[in-house]
């Protein structure tokens, strides 16, 4: 059940399972276990509930069933793409691997990334003991005693990051990486253009230092040269070490190509990924875990071999399903993915299509959007999600959040995406309780600070009682746009022209002259209405020529009646901000009619003069937007 110990991660077989589990059990909290018997008691119901509706199913329903799906198979494999090369590349243990590279002391005792209240990943010495992600400090102490607890440095797993990025992206431009340590690549086109083998420098260290990675290994390859050494001393640790260096060759094959990518990033930045190539992203990431650490799995392209592979995977290898899923599987008899095919009537009269569709694809081995080629076949949503020590301080939150967002924000970059149009947050309480709010936005989201300004709002509603205790949180956008798409244009019946509006204030003489002030190469607009009291600014990053008049008051030139020229020339927007929801939604759709949108809406409160948090001068909004 939804208890039992799962080990599927690498380093985790022959463990003894049983034991874990009940020192887990042991030693978990009064609150953890009520929410294991809460997840046991639905899983258990729902295992009931399905046996109930199939002992009710006569043969000729199922029989009818297996037809509808045998149709919608032979629909499936017309999907079936078998000439493209998928790459999931998935890096070993990578923030404890970060850290044992940066402190050779850590690199032969079992440590764990985290702190006593929530683990973040464990190197394979902890894993021989259970240690896992996910799991608390204290629980890991008590299955190994002598674990070292290292504190989570989101800077410099970034950083390291990057640079194991800047690699990919020599072989698939397009390429999506689904955290910052896992990339899914599509490198056919560099498999095709490739003109032959390619040679590349190695260096490896050896001697008294072992500050620097990589080390010579006996498992390494034999070089194409004569080994040449160099002596040096480590500024570090003030030892020597000798550097050895040779050449590389590595040919045109899918394997070798991928075998290529794994040394550069080692060459790099001292770190070590596996990989898995198959037909399609599903199956590459189920590869890439099979011969971890620092290893790689070819599934060969081919009908039978593909077919074979997946009739004896277990469900539970497959990305997307779950414990909780699993159990439920099992419970009606589907434990492999060959059962998918067996029960296929089953499952299309007991599971949603959107379900039984996917587990057709699983067992297939087509998986979920082949290609990701066009539109329909292109991911829904993007998110990211971290744990911590449960808290309700405000200010701890917010700083998670804050973090959250802007990891949230470089992934899309990655990801070739411009933003999306509603923001989702994730909440676990202290209690295990799993919720989720979201906001859907007329404007496109894609700076951190637009994700932070929503996801805030809607925290906040969480932590005003001061009752509910959080350790774990998840920001996600969905209705994305990605960057080769053009923009969708609004329906024009449903948008209010700015300009119409301005007019009719102007017009019922109620509306304050325009005033601009000028910013070195960004210019704000201040427009209000005497009578509603709302207030519209438009700050604008078009060259602005420097006005002979003067406001005292701010020190800045100001342009009369610049808010006219603004709407008819479609002058391009850096950012705007209103006074409140009304002002905003009458902006945003004018905006959305137009060719350009803002990077940045701020929404003026009536009380304080606040913007992303910080409080600022009006004259210097300009600058920080």
């Amino acid at each position: 059940m939804v208890s039992d110990y799962s080990g599927n991660k690498a380093g985790f077989k022959g463990l003894d399972k049983e034991k874990i589990a009940r020192i887990i059990a042991e030693s978990s909290t009064a609150k953890w276990k009520a929410h294991i018997r809460e997840s046991e008691e639905k899983l258990e119901a729902r295992v009931c509930e399905l046996k109930k509706e199939i002992a009710m199913l006569s043969d000729g329903q199922v029989r009818k069933a297996e037809n509808d799906m045998d149709e919608l198979i032979a629909e499936l494999e017309g999907e079936r793409i078998m000439d493209n090369v998928f790459v999931h590349i998935d890096m070993d243990a990578f923030y404890a691997a970060v850290e044992m590279r940066d402190d050779p002391k850590l690199r032969s005792v079992p440590m764990a990334v985290g702190d006593t209240s929530m683990l973040c990943t464990s190197n394979y010495h902890a894993r021989k003991f259970g240690v896992r992600s996910g799991m608390p400090g204290y629980i890991a102490l008590k299955l190994c005693p002598q674990l070292k607890m290292v504190g989570v440095n989101f800077t410099k797993y970034r950083k390291a990051s990057k640079e194991v990025q800047e690699v990919f992206d020599e072989y698939d431009e397009n390429l999506a990486m689904g955290s910052l340590d896992e990339a899914y690549m599509n490198i056919t086109n560099h498999v095709r253009s490739r003109d032959g083998p390619r040679t590349f420098d190695r260096i490896r260290y050896k001697g008294d230092c072992v500050c620097r990675f990589p080390l010579v290994s006996e498992n390494d390859p034999i070089g194409n040269t004569v080994p040449s050494e160099a002596s040096e001393e480590c500024s570090k640790c003030k030892k020597t070490r000798i550097a050895v260096s040779d050449q590389l060759t590595f040919g045109r094959s899918d394997g070798d190509i991928v075998n290529e990518i794994r040394f550069r990033v080692e060459q790099k930045t001292g770190l070590t990924c596996s990989a898995g190539i198959a037909a399609n992203w599903m199956l590459a990431k189920i590869c890439s875990d099979l011969n971890k650490p620092n290893g790689q799995y070819l599934l060969e392209r081919d009908y039978a071999t593909i077919t074979n592979f997946v009739q004896e995977l277990e469900v539970r290898k497959v990305s997307g399903i779950g414990p909780a899923t699993e159990g439920t599987l099992k419970g009606i008899g589907i434990k492999k993915c060959r059962d998918f095919i067996k029960q296929r009537g089953i499952l299309r009269l007991t599971f949603s299509a959107i379900s039984y569709n996917w587990f057709m694809r699983v067992g297939l081995g087509i998986g979920n959007g082949a290609c990701m080629v066009n539109e329909k076949q292109r991911q829904k949503n993007i998110s990211n999600e971290t744990s911590f020590s449960p808290t309700k301080d405000p200010e701890t939150c917010m700083e998670i959040l804050r973090r959250l967002c802007k990891e949230l924000a470089e992934t899309i970059k990655s990801n070739q995406i411009v933003g999306g149009k509603t923001l989702s947050l994730t909440l676990r309480k202290s209690t295990f309780e799993r919720m989720t709010r979201s906001k859907q936005n007329v404007y496109l989201i894609s700076t951190s600070n637009q994700m932070f300004n929503i996801a805030s709002q809607l925290l906040f509603k969480e932590l005003e009682d001061g009752r509910n205790e959080f350790r774990l949180f998840g920001v996600g956008l969905s209705k994305l746009q990605f960057s080769d798409e053009d923009n969708k244009p609004v329906n024009a019946a449903t948008t209010t022209m700015l300009d119409t509006y301005f007019k009719q204030g102007r017009i019922e003489n109620n509306l304050n002259q325009p005033e601009t002030y000028y910013d070195g190469e960004i210019s704000i607009t201040k427009i209000e209405n005497r009578q509603t009291k709302e207030r519209v600014e438009v700050v604008s990053n078009e060259n602005v020529t420097k006005p002979k008049v003067t406001d005292k008051k701010h020190n800045k030139p100001i342009i009369r009646g610049a808010m006219d020229r603004f709407v008819q020339k479609d002058m391009p927007i850096k950012c705007a901000g209103v006074r409140n929801q009304t002002s905003l939604d009458s902006f945003v759709t004018t905006l959305n009619k137009r060719k350009s949108e803002p990077e940045l809406i701020i929404i003026i409160d009536d009380d304080k003069d606040e913007v992303e948090g910080l409080t600022i001068s009006t004259s210097k909004k300009a600058k920080l937007c």
